[in-house]
């Protein structure tokens, strides 16, 4: 950070979209392979990789977060735990996961619904397992990109904070 110009947010949005780009590929790579080994979606592919455009946008925000509160690289791995295994279980990629509904001013709302890789992973299923068209999916692509939007946001906001005080 000390060696350009750049402000920490122009820096983390580089790196990030750098992540973007491999994600997508590797999304895609992913999907191929499947395919050539007979794998039949029941929608279209396409749609089916913007989850994967959206999701490491979130994933920097905790990764932030976590640098944000790790003084070594060490201390990092450990903490990493913490935030990425319950994104990853409870967005039900392993294994179904029942929602979690509370009552919020006459509206039934599923908290699982504020774990950025919940409607990824509902996307990918609903478009490629249901064979719903793209815009079906719609408002929850655009629900993830809020919430992508506002994990970097944040993760970013904590980060500089920390470099801040730290008076790197």
């Amino acid at each position: 950070m000390r060696l350009t110009s750049a402000s920490t947010w122009e820096w983390l949005l580089g790196v990030s979209v750098a992540l973007v780009i491999v994600s997508v590929a590797g999304q895609a790579l992913t999907l191929a392979v499947a395919v050539a080994l007979g794998f039949k979606a029941a929608g279209s592919i396409l749609p089916a990789l913007a989850p994967g455009a959206l999701c490491p946008v979130a994933v920097s925000g905790v990764g932030l977060f976590v640098a944000a509160c790790s003084r070594t690289s060490a201390e990092a791995l450990v903490y990493a735990n913490l935030p990425l295994l319950p994104l990853m279980f409870l967005s039900g990629s392993v294994f179904p996961v029942p929602a979690v509904n509370v009552n919020l001013f006459g509206r039934s709302l599923n908290l699982l619904e504020l774990v950025p890789s919940t409607p990824a992973v509902q996307v990918i299923n609903r478009v490629l397992t249901l064979g719903e068209p793209p815009g079906q999916v719609a408002g929850q692509l655009a629900w993830l990109a809020v919430l992508a939007g506002l994990t970097f946001w944040a993760g970013v906001a904590f980060f500089e904070r920390r470099l801040r005080r730290v008076g790197a």
